[in-house]
């Protein structure tokens, strides 16, 4: 009874919202050749193959189905509303799906909990952070479920990724200028960036696979990069000026190297945990200076003394694992993707799945930018905490939590509906 109470009424916020964004949707191109989908709040399962020949026809099935999330295709087609096999497949977006999950991010051991499913319903609760064991400690249960949160750190990071992949890949090694690529935030943790190009969109699977490869480093020859020269103990290396890969490599230990200090490359740089003896090579004061010079002076090799063959390759995969672009591969390589419909509201946080610009995105901020429901203290929703851990969150300017089991609050609809949307906590029925 609880759970039905609980779906009718976000199912009520969002149909009143649905009401005030249709006015501007859809917001997608070439909608009669789009095909759409989507998930009801009653089933776990997806509506597909809808179609579409203008946006009044869309509008009324929007207000019939409601639903808790909605998906367009990046596909464009013929006969969208046919079987997959008849829709005559025209060409596809060029889609990227940033995402902090894909990120080895420090933070997700802070705010990322698993906990027991306790199949044998014995009331297990354990739960505990990290990745789980093979059995609960408690029951000898092997089943568990995650509580992926999200935070500032995240959405940066996201961010940080999405600069990356335009400035570092889409507009200087591939020609893309800004207009022709579209970013949305993805209403959760995450962004979704849109190319389409013509040239791309006539791109099959194969040929999105040898792009995404290019943009995650997949296959990198590193002997045709990074070849050691075992007399002189140096990197025949590349240069600052050259092309693809090479000139990536050299700019990145060149960006490393004139940091001030080994705290500020540990606090920015070193996600993915280079050694320690190295970082106390590369910062030692005169093998900076003399990296710096070769980089400079674009020189042929790299050489630092006491640097051997094994601990220049852990560099250079270092900085590789730095450069490479954190995407989702098969949503880049499928040509019948569905995505989050821009403008569409996010079924898991209540947030708005927001187009950006890109001159806008250094100082979007999806805890206030993609708010959508009221957070003012005169439209409070009562809800009961229902998950072991609530950590906190922050909506606007306000910080929330973090929250205990069965706690009793009245927040802002914005923070109570994201905190329901989470499924962390419950709606309030107030008549019982």
């Amino acid at each position: 009874m609880t759970n039905n109470f609980n779906r009718n009424t976000l199912k009520r916020y969002f149909a009143l919202k649905y009401l005030e964004l249709l006015k501007n949707f859809p917001l997608i191109e070439d909608l009669p050749q789009r095909e759409f989908a989507y998930f009801p709040w009653e089933k776990n399962y997806m509506i597909r193959h809808k179609g579409y020949q203008n946006s009044r026809l869309f509008y009324e099935e929007m207000k019939y189905f409601n639903p808790k999330h909605v998906y367009a295709s990046a596909a464009i087609y013929e006969f969208p509303d046919k079987k997959m096999d008849e829709k005559g497949w025209i060409g596809c977006d060029f889609v990227v799906d940033i995402d902090a999950d894909h990120m080895k991010l420090p933070c997700h051991h802070t705010h990322d909990y698993f906990f027991c499913k306790d199949p044998d319903g014995h009331g297990c609760t354990y739960y505990n952070k990290g990745s789980p064991p093979d059995h609960c400690p408690e029951c000898n249960g092997n089943k568990f479920t995650k509580q992926q949160w999200i935070c500032q750190d995240c959405l940066e990071a996201s961010k940080s990724e999405v600069f990356k992949l335009i400035n570092g890949f889409l507009i200087p090694d591939f020609g893309f200028e800004e207009n022709d690529i579209k970013i949305v935030f993805s209403g959760h943790r995450g962004y979704h960036l849109h190319i389409n190009n013509e040239k791309i969109r006539k791109f099959n699977s194969n040929d999105r696979r040898h792009f995404v490869d290019y943009l995650t480093g997949t296959g990198l020859n590193l002997p045709t990069v990074l070849k050691f020269n075992q007399p002189k103990k140096s990197f025949s290396a590349p240069k600052l000026s050259d092309l693809g890969w090479g000139s990536k490599i050299a700019k990145e230990l060149l960006k490393i190297i004139e940091l001030d200090t080994q705290e500020d490359f540990l606090l920015h740089f070193n996600r993915h945990n280079l050694d320690q003896h190295i970082i106390e090579k590369i910062f030692h004061k005169e093998n900076r200076l003399s990296l710096h010079q070769q980089l400079i002076k674009k020189e042929n090799y790299w050489s630092i003394p006491g640097m051997g063959e094994t601990s220049w390759k852990k560099l250079n995969l270092f900085l590789i694992e730095n450069i490479k672009c954190e995407i989702d591969i098969p949503v880049s390589i499928d040509v019948h993707r569905l995505i989050r419909l821009r403008g569409s509201i996010h079924g898991k946080t209540g947030f708005l799945v927001k187009p950006i610009t890109f001159d806008d995105l250094k100082n979007f901020d999806p805890f206030s930018d993609s708010v959508i429901f009221p957070t003012d203290e005169s439209r409070l929703l009562p809800i009961k905490i229902t998950a072991e851990i609530c950590p906190k969150i922050r909506i606007m300017d306000e910080k929330y939590g973090p929250f205990n089991k069965n706690e009793k609050l009245m927040l802002p609809e914005a923070v109570s509906l994201f905190l329901v949307c989470k499924g962390v906590a419950l709606i309030e029925d107030i008549k019982k």
